[in-house]
């Protein structure tokens, strides 16, 4: 899923000729520097600033400035099938460097956190067996049109690929990443304690995504129960639903990235005639700046429909 996300999203805001002009492994170096950038966050936000940097941020450094000058080596070759983003990055007359690592960290952003909750989100709705016919019509639904997905709330014609979605991104929410520095004192609500001036904090998005006191099923998934609190809908609530963030630091992707694991996972039900999972499915980890992953992979055997 994760490697198709990235093509897919290469391919059409990029070039279409893009990965064949890099070579088959631009994919795989491009994973392994994420994969490689998500252990840099995680370990240099705990660790003593001076090791973080040596050990961790200044590989991974060198690591985007080698991919940076690769991605503008092919960017000097490609005129006729430049995709949205590049088309857009050219306008701004900056040269092929710099829109390069303008690119590479779109092209983060805009697959990496997708691919991983549209993994999630089909692992789940693959153990709700009994909700299996509704999601199998609706994805019918999505792939006759997709631009139900634009819809929520009660005018939405899937409401359970919604609600699959919505709690995936709830239950896996980050808990690692959101580091901030405090510009002025803050009182912390409930109790006497300021948080000061200069200080640092480290805020966790999943404990407030399951809390029992507003969500009922707690870390559990729940595409049965009513998530309404007060006539507002729980996940249009901030307070409560933190997976894109909050404030200025808010995920401006977040509407097309929950269309796009909708549609990623409409495609594998329809696709795919049965789907057995050989092994238990792992715990979910949450020790990288993403969304939760999972422990191990997890093997499948998968009957395409002919």
């Amino acid at each position: 899923i994760r490697r198709a996300t990235i093509r897919f999203v290469i391919e059409f805001m990029i070039s279409k000729s893009f990965v064949d002009r890099a070579g088959p492994s631009f994919i795989r170096d491009f994973q392994r520097y994420e994969d490689d950038l998500e252990v840099a966050i995680a370990q240099s936000s705990v660790l003593p600033r001076w090791i973080g940097l040596t050990c961790f941020l200044l590989p991974v450094r060198r690591q985007r400035e080698a991919l940076q000058r690769r991605i503008a080596t092919v960017l000097d070759t490609i005129d006729d099938d430049a995709g949205y983003w590049l088309r857009d990055a050219r306008k701004l007359a900056a040269s092929n460097v710099e829109v390069a690592e303008y690119l590479i960290g779109l092209l983060f952003a805009a697959h990496k956190n997708p691919s991983i909750a549209a993994s999630q989100m089909f692992l789940f709705v693959r153990d709700a067996v009994a909700a299996h016919e509704t999601l199998h019509e609706e994805a019918r639904i999505i792939l006759r049109d997709p631009t139900v997905l634009g819809q929520t709330g009660q005018q939405t014609p899937v409401p359970l690929f919604r609600k699959s979605a919505m709690e995936t991104l709830r239950v896996t929410s980050h808990t690692i990443g959101s580091i901030r520095l405090m510009m002025q004192d803050v009182p912390l609500e409930g109790t006497r304690h300021i948080i000061r001036k200069g200080e640092t904090i480290a805020m966790d998005h999943h404990t407030r995504s399951t809390c029992r006191e507003v969500w009922k099923s707690g870390e559990a998934l729940d595409i049965s129960s009513e998530t309404k609190r007060d006539g507002m809908e729980l996940y249009e609530d901030r307070r409560n639903f933190a997976s894109f963030s909050l404030g200025v630091h808010h995920c401006p992707g977040e509407k097309l990235s929950v269309v796009t694991m909708q549609m990623t996972v409409a495609c594998l039900l329809q696709q795919w005639e049965s789907i057995e999972a050989l092994e238990t499915s792992s715990q979910l980890r949450f020790d990288r700046p993403t969304l939760a992953q999972r422990s191990k992979p997890i093997p499948l055997k998968v009957t395409l429909k002919k």
